[in-house]
């Protein structure tokens, strides 16, 4: 996470992360697992979702906030927000592969156990001969792609042996891969 901020005069400040409990909000008292200070009229912070130790925080929902005072003891009003952590990759179901329109067409398909961007292509050996319909999920789906056994460049693909790969990355960036090898015949 990265937070970038500009005060109106030269501010002593102030970036904490807190993991509220459910009774608890950002207010003074409660212990940072993370804090930087600096003095200046801008601040940058990066925030990797770990501790001020270095060790990795569990995955959650964290509450960040800046606060600060300027040369003269004025206290800004602080600023907050959420983050999430989360590490934990998307659930893929097995690839399955269907014929169809008496074997001219292959219908691919899987499911994601949640919100994510899947991107299915095939391959011939280490060659993308295809790429299919990138689907951006909200929520689990099942999903399916028509492959027409042709490439990107409208040839149809001769006997062999081919792959599918579907990727799915989440909101958090957190990538599943998925490889099926299949026969064309």
């Amino acid at each position: 996470m990265e937070v970038e901020g500009v005060f109106s005069e030269t501010t002593t400040w102030i970036f904490e992360v807190l993991h509220p409990g459910p009774e608890e909000s950002p207010e003074d008292g409660v212990e940072a697992l993370f804090s930087v200070t600096g003095e200046g009229s801008s601040m940058a912070v990066s925030w990797g979702g770990e501790h001020s130790g270095g060790t990795l925080v569990v995955d959650g929902v964290y509450v960040w906030r800046v606060r600060g005072s300027d040369d003269a003891g004025n206290a800004m009003s602080p600023i907050s927000g959420t983050v999430v952590v989360d590490r934990v990759p998307p659930g893929l179901g097995d690839i399955g592969i269907e014929r169809r329109a008496r074997g001219r067409r292959l219908l691919l398909s899987t499911s994601v156990d949640g919100a994510a961007i899947v991107r299915a292509v095939v391959l011939r050996g280490r060659v993308v001969i295809r790429k299919l319909k990138t689907r951006e999920v909200t929520e689990a789906s099942d999903l399916s792609w028509v492959w027409d056994q042709r490439d990107r460049k409208d040839r149809r693909q001769s006997h062999g042996e081919y792959k599918i790969r579907i990727t799915a990355t989440d909101p958090a960036k957190n990538k599943t891969r998925l490889l099926k090898v299949f026969r064309l015949v």
